[in-house]
């Protein structure tokens, strides 16, 4: 990879590593190309789209794939609020935000099998040790605090060069059995779904 990297600009630098991680993910060499991924994500200048291919790839297998799934949107996100974008660019873009939807809905979903096996295990595990005492039902504020929320942070745009950080956040609620396609409809950091207005 050295040899083929000499003598580019470090942008091309930097596509020539995204592409070799994806060809490593493709050739099933998934711990080489999250290994990829993570070194590239701490390139000041990767680009935003450059970023979220990596999120994918981190979302693919990694422990943290939901989180993960979550940054990809957030990078796809601010991609297509660009109003500079081809036809063609803009297409790339709309694939990239779906095949990111799909891998945290598969996210979501193994997060909520494996939530029920760990609570499943542990009633059990509870059971076995106390008989005689039931579990005291939720209350309403104790519900609450057991939702799960995802605090999402946009990453540094370093890549024109200013030392701002953009940062939005927000919490979303997760119910396994609600479909996310909210998420698709909702524009980041306004606090609105993308077809409403400001009032």
């Amino acid at each position: 990879m050295d040899e083929m990297s000499e003598g580019l600009s470090h942008t091309a630098t930097l596509k020539l590593r995204f592409k070799e991680a994806w060809r490593l993910l493709e050739a099933g060499d998934i711990d080489a190309a999250e290994a990829m991924a993570v070194e590239l994500l701490l390139e000041s200048r990767l680009s935003r789209y450059h970023k979220a291919g990596c999120h994918i790839i981190l979302s693919t297998s990694s422990d943290n794939s939901f989180e993960h799934g979550i940054k990809t949107l957030c990078r796809y996100n601010d991609i297509w609020e660009r109003t500079d974008l081809t036809e063609a660019e803009g297409n790339d873009i709309f694939r990239g935000f779906c095949d990111a939807m799909t891998l945290l809905d598969k996210a979501r979903q193994d997060q909520a099998s494996n939530d029920q096996q760990g609570k499943a295990k542990s009633d059990r595990g509870m059971a076995m040790e106390e008989p005689s005492q039931s579990v005291p039902e939720m209350t309403g504020e104790s519900q609450l605090s057991s939702q799960r929320t995802v605090s999402l942070r946009t990453e540094s745009n370093q890549t024109d060069n200013s030392a701002d950080r953009d940062t939005i956040g927000m919490d979303l609620d997760f119910d396994e059995n609600e479909p996310l396609s909210d998420i698709v409809r909702y524009k980041i950091g306004s606090g609105l779904k993308k077809d409403e207005d400001q009032v």
